[in-house]
């Protein structure tokens, strides 16, 4: 008997994100208006309006394969959200002075940068989730330039959206640090600071696939801020039950004759640990079609392991694979973990 060949994909590269040059400005028994200075690229190589938005890159270039990704990412994101967090530019680099080892993507004031690197072998969602997180912190950003800012090492997270956020979920301030009481309901990056916590919250519940979950504090605040359910900042996007792991794609996870046709395809396979229920497969149905996926799942006659399938389908043409397996149930593999696997194969037209 085979044994089941997964592997648990590589973490999604971290974001940042830096306000600006901030000016000393002094204020003698007045106010005094605060003039940021956003640096911009020297000189840029490209330019496209994708989605609706000025992207350009520099010292890269703009190749159908990664401009159909930002373009196809930029597309995803939902309207409440860039409703209050619209980027003025989208840059596409090859490097960054103030990007941290790691990082994938960071925020320079109302302009977003996304680095060269982080875009090479990935998914859509995947960007859908960094461009998430940056946009919140153009969001702050927004925030900080309507506000009058404290003296601080971090001057996002003194403004009324940042405070407010981290009064809801925890946090307390003592002197100029933020200390969180209970650092397990958001990301390892989350628990750095109420700024990155909010970014990592919002990203999280964009994307919505249960593997970096977020506790019902942070889910609640955005939805009350963002004024929409977690279903319609999640439209269009894969569900599974929380907590879920990411593993690599694998051409044996599914049936390839059975994937929708499209022009560019991408597959997304997670291992979810939660109990096992007969209505486990009803269930992802209902979750999906909550979400603007709409199909059904059938079971597949195989003796190697309990399986489902389906084709669904969202309104704007893009289609989906779906596959379930209950590894509690696969007597034709050795040894397979005690998890349920889920696989969608995304086709756009």
């Amino acid at each position: 008997m085979p044994r089941l060949a997964i592997v648990v994909a590589a973490a999604v590269l971290a974001a940042g994100c830096r306000v600006g040059d901030l000016p000393d400005v002094p204020v003698a028994g007045g106010t005094a208006e605060i003039v940021y200075e956003i640096e911009v690229p020297a000189r840029v190589d490209w330019r496209r309006t994708l989605a609706g938005f000025e992207v350009a890159g520099v010292d890269t270039e703009p190749t159908p394969a990664l401009v159909g990704l930002v373009e196809r990412a930029l597309e995803e994101l939902p309207d409440e959200l860039l409703a209050v967090a619209r980027p003025r530019t989208i840059y596409v680099v090859s490097s960054h002075e103030r990007a941290e080892p790691g990082t994938g993507a960071l925020a320079i004031g109302p302009d977003v940068y996304l680095l060269e690197g982080s875009l090479a072998d990935t998914t859509t969602f995947d960007v859908v989730r960094l461009l998430a997180h940056e946009l919140t912190h153009v969001h702050q950003f927004a925030a900080l330039v309507a506000s009058t800012p404290a003296s601080s090492d971090d001057p996002l997270a003194t403004t009324p959206l940042v405070t407010e956020f981290a009064d809801a979920t925890g946090w307390r301030r003592d002197g100029d640090r933020w200390r969180l009481a209970e650092p397990g309901g958001t990301t390892r990056y989350g628990a750095t600071s109420p700024v990155e916590d909010m970014a990592e919250a919002v990203a999280s519940v964009v994307v919505g696939d249960g593997a970096t979950p977020i506790d019902g504090a942070r889910v609640r605040w955005i939805v009350d801020h963002l004024g929409a359910s977690t279903d319609a900042l999640a439209a269009g996007r894969p569900w599974t039950p929380a907590p879920a792991v990411r593993y690599e794609a694998d051409a044996a996870l599914y049936d390839a004759d059975a994937v929708p046709p499209g022009r560019h395809r991408e597959v997304l396979v997670y291992g979810a640990s939660a109990p096992w229920r007969a209505g486990v497969p009803d269930e992802l149905v209902r979750r999906l079609a909550a979400r603007g996926i709409r199909g059904d799942l059938l079971r597949v006659d195989d003796d190697a392991v309990e399986r489902y399938a389906g084709r669904f389908h969202r309104a704007d043409g893009v289609s989906f694979l779906v596959e379930v397996w209950n590894l509690r149930n696969a007597p034709g593999y050795v040894d397979p973990p005690d998890e349920t696997l889920l696989t969608f194969v995304v086709a756009w037209p």
